[in-house]
């Protein structure tokens, strides 16, 4: 499913990453809100890819986040500079 440590487009794994971003986009489009915090949202992606998985945020707070929340995962969190 990785190649170079991405999905190819063609892989199952992309069907797999585009339903968790149209459930979640369609699930805010139609209440305004997440009914499933967006970081419990990027654990089950992250579960999905496997690891390592790379992470490149804004958000400093991320990392603590993610270990906190699914600590099982394996993710590598890069904090990019604005």
């Amino acid at each position: 499913m990785k190649l170079g440590g991405e999905l190819a487009p063609d892989e199952t794994g992309d069907l797999i990453l585009r339903g968790f971003a149209f459930a979640a986009y369609r699930q805010y489009r139609d209440t305004g809100a997440w009914t499933t915090p967006p970081v419990e949202q990027l654990c089950d992606v992250i579960g999905a890819i496997g690891g390592p998985v790379r992470v490149i945020t804004v958000d400093a707070g991320l990392e603590a986040s993610i270990q906190a929340t699914c600590p099982e995962v394996d993710a590598r969190v890069e904090v990019a500079r604005v």
